[in-house]
């Protein structure tokens, strides 16, 4: 990710009593990633050694949510 630019701002694991509301299932974690700009973004993403670990990822993540701006 650094090689991108991108870095982790955030890595959260949410206790039950920070949670005031929801409608989805509350995650056991929670990754909050940056990149300076979309294009270190897409990089990133077609990185031919990242995709060679993206097994892992698809078998420990149960979803994922982009924000963008």
């Amino acid at each position: 990710m650094l090689k991108y630019y991108g870095r982790l701002s955030f890595r959260i694991r949410p206790g039950k009593d920070a949670i005031i509301e929801n409608n989805i299932e509350v995650p056991y974690e929670i990754h909050l990633v940056e990149f300076d700009t979309q294009k270190d973004f897409d990089h990133f993403k077609t990185d031919e050694e990242r995709k060679k670990f993206l097994h892992l990822k698809e078998e420990s993540i149960k979803s994922t949510i982009m924000i963008q701006e």
